[in-house]
């Protein structure tokens, strides 16, 4: 509960800096910034230390991941939540209410907010296979909310972040 607080409170509290825009404009291309800019600025912030994290975590366990693939993964992860209008406040609440209701929530996914807060990955990874991104990476994406162990050393490394950031 205390990791969502903080997360909460950089939501809330982070700018957009230079370095940040640098670290975005190293790893993604044109096409890829379009997307991303479409986020609101709190999961800009938020997929940015993600990003930050996982590249700390392939270095530290000196892995062969394709560090710039990987980073556009991870800066793309949520783009599912594009068009789903979730405000930190809604996105607080519904991490609430799903604690509170043990996940029972879920099953109002004729709500808007709720069907993309839950839905997000797999919205995310069928907008990027239809604009042609490749199989591996809409995978990790589709699947960076699933539970259970996955032999994808990409798909852990973003879930195990993505929970921390």
């Amino acid at each position: 509960m205390f990791q969502r607080i903080k997360q909460f409170y950089w939501d809330i509290t982070s700018k957009f800096k230079s370095i940040d825009r640098e670290f975005v404009d190293r790893y993604l291309y044109d096409e890829d910034k379009v997307l991303f800019y479409q986020l609101k600025k709190a999961e800009q912030h938020h997929v940015i230390r993600v990003a930050k994290n996982a590249k700390n975590k392939i270095n530290e366990l000196i892995t062969n991941v394709d560090e710039n693939k990987f980073m556009r993964i991870c800066l793309l992860h949520d783009v599912g939540k594009i068009g789903g209008d979730l405000t930190v406040i809604d996105r607080s609440i519904l991490v609430l209410a799903n604690k509170l209701t043990k996940g029972k929530i879920k099953k109002y996914t004729n709500i808007n907010k709720i069907y993309v807060y839950y839905n997000h990955a797999h919205i995310g990874a069928d907008l990027l296979k239809k604009k042609g991104y490749d199989e591996d990476f809409v995978k990790t994406i589709r699947y960076h909310h699933s539970e259970g162990y996955s032999r994808d050393i990409m798909l852990n490394i973003l879930r195990e972040v993505d929970d921390i950031s």
